[in-house]
């Protein structure tokens, strides 16, 4: 009951075709329509599947990150543990949570992992520069940036930010708290093999 497509072979030579061969033509559409159809139903169960595997695995690690909360009395222990928890809903190889200090002056790394630079712990980045960092710039915009490689560069040579250490392929960033507390989580990719999308974006955010 739906087109799918089309057979269509031809001759040169006038009446080639007979009834005989249309019947046998009309026998192989109906089973390529068949077959068509059957594939078409594979990869939508197999889309379905994903979708319930990752909102499973995403409440997953929604409750073990509220768990948390709870379970650690350490709070590096408690980054650790945030890292892990978000390194299985998205890439997570270079992550970084960054706090703005009370004076408001500058902000403070107190968790680091990157694949390419040394990051001391507590590191701190002025928020008094005339060019933010990166990290600078979602925390004033207090909106979640999802950013490549070319658009970076971009805003870098616009001045809108600047960027400290390797410069990523893809960055996100996700600002949190209110003004008694602020600050932001971030995962970065250095190569091409992992770019990160809106759904991750949503992920972060949520």
């Amino acid at each position: 009951g739906r087109l799918i497509g089309v057979i269509d072979s031809e001759h040169p030579r006038k009446n080639f075709y007979d009834g005989e061969q249309l019947n046998t033509v009309v026998a192989i559409a109906s089973m390529m329509a068949t077959q068509i159809s059957r594939f078409d139903m594979v990869n939508q169960l197999k889309e379905v599947v994903a979708k319930l595997e990752q909102s499973s695995k995403v409440q997953d690690s929604l409750f073990e990150i509220a768990e948390l909360i709870f379970t650690t009395d350490n709070i590096d222990k408690f980054y650790q543990q945030l890292h892990l928890s978000i390194g299985r809903l998205t890439f997570a190889n270079n992550f970084y949570i960054a706090l703005q200090s009370d004076d408001n002056k500058s902000i403070v790394l107190p968790y680091c992992a990157d694949e390419k630079d040394d990051v001391l712990q507590n590191e701190r980045i002025s928020l008094e520069t005339t060019i933010p960092s990166i990290s600078g710039y979602v925390l004033k915009t207090n909106q979640p940036l999802l950013i490549y490689k070319d658009q970076i560069a971009q805003k870098i040579r616009n001045n809108e930010f600047h960027i400290i250490g390797s410069l990523p392929q893809a960055w996100l960033g996700v600002p949190f708290g209110d003004e008694s507390l602020k600050g932001l989580v971030v995962v970065q990719s250095y190569s091409d093999g992992y770019i990160f999308t809106e759904k991750d974006k949503l992920l972060l955010t949520f």
